[in-house]
């Protein structure tokens, strides 16, 4: 059972019973205890409990029949009563806790106020389902899923075996079960996905560039080429942050003075990776080499015998937003915010090939024909279509694109109110919609082998094209709006998609999964947003939101041919993904806060990163990796002890905790608490 984000989106048929006030949550309870006959309800029975809270609507026996029709899907006219009152509370007006307290009560059969495990393993199940059934593009979660959150719930270990231990003694207090449920990130996902909702109007993805302010100071080293003098050490505001800093000259050594940075320094390795916002901001370009951008720098990342080593193109001079590679890999285009340049640039030398200039906007967009030609687009709806490195055609949109691929005849683009087909016409792009298509908000397209377009959409399913023409839906490819799409052409072409936490590779002519890949097995922090397969097939990008960026194994060789079932055994698995490589960490909010050096390490803390919190990223210089990494919330500021041992982090409070490094993982080692201020 995955964490869910953004808002459900209900069915039009059970949009009159969400956002109840808590009232008639709470007479809703007491009139079904005091009328209700048993746990099952029939259309008559479902109408006498809810008629407490409609009883001057005139359409209420319509409603209710309509809100029935969406529960009973087993067709055998009778509904779960708990099941339903689970539903309409947790979709109802009520503050989080106390929707959580009353399902509690719901299943406390002994009224004892306290639940065992079989009663919280079912609550899970008919709350979530309920919501599932009531919702649009929701899938229920296995039954597995439910009964491994109850036993985390009552610190049940499982058996040797694996299976899961029979427990009929322990029991969860209703005060233990709501810190629970507010701490577990996978049920907290689910209550607010259930919050203050709304009836839908429109779908938004909430997808596009975030384009962060870039401050006076740094606009002022661009044009001169350096910073203007800092203030002392003696008027700086953190004095006794710096003294306590200071290291201590052992005795019998000579105190060294710290000089100037050493202006010949070249720069050898980058840790961060994307920009806010954007999507598809890594790919493969030939053989196993990728190509990537983090700050102003494009980056080649190659592996070989003597180890990993990063090659730069150094011709922008803003933040790079945009990414896209040629079908042959050879050839790589990078846009950018400021003066919004388009650079492309040879994969193999990483030399030059062209700087392109017409756009207005941060280049949000980009991608190749087959025949070389680019088209691109930015953040103020400019779009061009490049040849031999001139522009050849131009156009505006109207709402901010969210993909963009060729097709045979020109291009499609999408957004969230739909999908455009861009042919030529005399010299000229013009567009027009897609025909008959579902009203859907659209994130990303690519073409298939066959022709045939094929678009994601904000509800986690593909559409396909042809010509402009709608062909065919598949809903619930993903459970959320589709962050990107990656193709590769083969004997069997395959598709990678990407969404929160899952990866899937598809067979593209059929659109049968292959297999799923899921980050919190990494585990990765961020949503997914940045997905780009291998030619092989074997291995498969993966970028997120929070500027992590990832090589996960994919399908082995073979693995899509039939297999013949060997004597005495079954046949052989499609092997699961696991990680490869971690290709770059970066800050994952507005930047960089504070940071420590000892050793070969770094320690960097972003302050305002995941939900606000303190993300503390430790990186070996002389190894080129991540050695640590934790979220600390309320983080303000870090130090790495002399030895690079362990990392101290200091909280908004005062109080600080100290992080022991070993073998990639942070482990916390003890607190440190502020003195009492003197009287």
């Amino acid at each position: 059972m995955g964490q869910v984000i953004g808002k459900g989106r209900i069915h039009a048929d059970a949009i009159p019973f969400i956002n109840l006030e808590p009232d008639r949550v709470e007479k809703l309870w007491s009139h079904y205890k005091l009328h209700s006959d048993g746990f099952a309800l029939d259309p008559d029975a479902l109408q006498h409990v809810l008629k407490i809270i409609y009883e001057d609507d005139e359409a209420f026996e319509q409603k209710c029949r309509a809100l029935f029709a969406k529960l009973d899907t087993d067709r055998n006219d009778l509904i779960d009563a708990l099941e339903c009152l689970a539903t309409l509370a947790s979709a109802s007006g009520m503050k989080p806790q106390r929707k959580l307290t009353f399902v509690f009560d719901l299943y406390d059969f002994s009224e004892s106020g306290e639940l065992l495990l079989d009663e919280v393993t079912l609550l899970l199940k008919s709350t979530v389902t309920g919501l599932c059934k009531i919702s649009e593009g929701e899938s229920i979660p296995s039954l597995k899923e439910f009964e491994d959150l109850a036993r985390l719930a009552l610190k049940l270990e499982p058996s040797k075996d694996g299976k899961a231990v029979r427990d009929v003694t322990s029991t969860i207090s209703r005060a233990q079960f709501v810190a629970y449920a507010v701490a577990n990130p996978t049920i907290s996902s689910w209550l607010n996905h259930y919050d203050d909702l709304t009836a839908p109007v429109a779908v938004s993805t909430e997808f596009g560039l975030q384009l962060l302010p870039v401050s006076d100071e740094y606009d002022l080293y661009k044009r001169k080429g350096a910073f203007e003098p800092r203030p002392g050490l003696n008027e700086a505001p953190c004095l006794a942050k710096y003294a306590a800093l200071t290291p201590k000259v052992p005795e019998g050594e000579e105190f060294v003075p710290r000089t100037a940075t050493d202006a010949s320094l070249e720069l050898d390795y980058v840790f961060g990776f994307g920009a806010p916002g954007s999507r598809g901001s890594a790919a493969y370009t030939t053989g196993d080499d990728v190509a990537f951008h983090a700050a102003e720098l494009a980056i080649l990342r190659s592996s070989g015998d003597d180890g990993v080593s990063q090659q730069f193109v150094r011709a922008h001079d803003a933040t790079v937003t945009a990414l896209a590679v040629s079908s042959d890999g050879a050839t790589v285009a990078t846009g950018q915010r400021g003066d919004s340049r388009i650079v492309v640039w040879s994969s193999s030398t990483q030399s030059v090939l062209g700087v392109l200039k017409s756009h207005t906007g941060a280049v949000s967009l980009l991608a190749f024909s087959e025949d070389g030609k680019l088209a691109s687009i930015d953040s103020n709806g400019g779009l061009c279509v490049w040849e031999d490195m001139k522009r050849v055609a131009s156009a505006s949109l109207t709402t901010p694109a969210l993909g963009l691929c060729w097709t045979q005849t020109g291009f499609v683009t999408c957004s969230e109110e739909g999908v455009l087909f861009w042919t030529r016409h005399r010299g000229k792009y013009v567009s027009r919609c897609g025909l008959n298509g579902p009203a859907e908000a659209y994130t990303g397209c690519v073409t298939l082998p066959s022709g045939d377009v094929l678009t994601t959409t904000g509800g986690g399913g593909f559409v396909v094209w042809r010509g402009r023409n709608y062909l065919r839906s598949v809903d619930g490819a993903h459970d959320n709006a589709i962050a990107d799409l990656s193709l590769v052409s083969g004997e069997i072409p395959l598709l990678a998609t990407c969404e929160g936490s899952k990866v899937k590779i598809w067979k593209a002519a059929e659109l049968e999964v292959v297999m799923q890949l899921d980050l919190t097995t990494i585990p990765a922090i961020g949503a997914a947003t940045t997905v780009s397969l291998h030619k092989s097939g074997s291995k498969v990008l993966v970028g997120t939101s929070e500027r992590e960026l990832y090589e996960l194994s994919a399908l082995g060789e073979g693995a899509l041919e039939p297999k013949d079932e060997e004597e005495g055994g079954p046949t052989e698995e499609v092997p699961v993904g696991e990680l490869l490589n971690t290709i770059a960490i970066g800050p994952s909010g507005s930047g960089i806060t504070d940071f420590s050096s000892a050793s070969t390490k770094v320690a960097t803390l972003d302050a305002d990163g995941i939900g606000r919190d303190g993300t503390v990223v430790v990186l070996d210089l002389e190894a080129k990796s991540i050695v640590g990494r934790e979220v600390v919330i309320g983080g303000t500021s870090c130090c790495l002890s002399p030895d690079g041992s362990q990392v101290l982090v200091g909280k908004e409070n005062g109080s600080g905790l100290v992080f022991g490094i070993a073998d990639g993982i942070m482990t916390q080692a003890g607190v440190l608490t502020p003195p009492e201020p003197e009287p």
